[in-house]
């Protein structure tokens, strides 16, 4: 991609791009619309592809007033994870380690759970007893954030049901395949909600 225009930067063309996820999404009318630009410095594909352990580091260049550990971090498709600590550059918690929990509920019911990383890249788990919830959950049903625990805001796009596996008596396993890569691309929005 070449900008021949000098005023044109990647900057400006990623503010527009994040912009239109937020105006996608029909955030910007529920959240203060600010955000910093971070570039990508480091995550390792492999140990994404493979192991249990999913961190990115970001360096974020529109250094403001804030204090990043805890805020979000998305990129043009969608979240990616959380800060969880600084030095030289930002580390970056991701969705599909199995250390992160992120509060996600269905938009069509009162349907929420926990969905755990899966150590597995771009998919999440929510583990539910079917006994305690009977309606039904189809595959292809749409997952947002539900705005509990204080680190996402409510009503982003988190992924859709891509299967449905009944562990046993009292627990269902349901398969959530993230509509956000942090393999795409190498910039990205911070935010603090």
């Amino acid at each position: 991609l070449i900008y021949t225009n000098k005023n044109y930067s990647y900057k400006d063309f990623y503010s527009k791009k994040f912009r239109y996820f937020f105006l996608q999404k029909n955030l910007e009318n529920n959240y203060k619309f600010e955000y910093d630009i971070a570039y990508l410095k480091s995550i390792d594909p492999n140990m994404y592809k493979c192991c249990d352990q999913h961190r990115m580091y970001i360096d974020i260049k529109q250094n403001s007033d804030n204090l990043f550990v805890e805020s979000i971090v998305f990129n043009t498709e969608g979240l990616v994870g959380q800060i969880i600590g600084e030095s030289k550059f930002y580390e970056v918690l991701l969705l599909t380690d199995i250390s992160h929990i992120l509060p996600i509920k269905l938009n069509t019911s009162e349907f929420f759970c926990n969905a755990k990383g899966s150590g597995r890249s771009e998919y999440i788990i929510c583990t539910y007893n079917h006994l305690v919830w009977t309606e039904e959950i189809d595959e292809n049903q749409i997952f947002y954030t539900s705005g509990l625990g204080g680190i996402y805001p409510k009503d982003i796009e988190v992924g859709y049901v891509s299967s449905i596996e009944v562990v046993d008596s009292t627990q269902t396993n349901i398969e959530i395949k993230l509509l956000a890569n942090p393999l795409n691309g190498n910039m990205f929005g911070v935010l603090r909600y």
